[in-house]
């Protein structure tokens, strides 16, 4: 009975995972903005931990590789660079930056304005 429980909490949590991972997209397809947030709201009735900070310590790979936890990872870790920095046209705008050492890097990266 225990190989049998071990088994059926593995499924429900592929399945949860899988559901997860669903569920984030579509918010996302509908809402960038949101579903970032989504991710990073705290759970007060969890002890205050984030569905992010969830999928990366249970390693759940299908909440990992969605679009919505790329963005949210991104803005958590370079929270000053805007979204047009991904761009093609701005990647190559990176390169004299690059080349300069990062001397260039204020007249070629836009930043986010501050929000108030």
């Amino acid at each position: 009975t225990n190989i049998y429980l071990k088994n059926k909490f593995k499924n429900q949590a592929l399945e949860f995972e899988t559901y997860a991972g669903m569920f984030i997209d579509r918010c996302y397809e509908f809402n960038e903005r949101i579903a970032c947030e989504l991710l990073l709201r705290q759970i007060p009735l969890f002890g205050n931990i984030t569905p992010m900070q969830v999928a990366i310590s249970s390693k759940s790979g299908k909440l990992l590789e969605t679009a919505c936890f790329d963005q949210t990872l991104t803005q958590v870790w370079c929270n000053k660079l805007s979204i047009k920095n991904y761009q093609m046209s701005a990647k190559l705008l990176q390169i004299p930056s690059i080349l300069t050492l990062g001397l260039s890097a204020p007249l070629t990266i836009t930043y986010r304005d501050v929000e108030i």
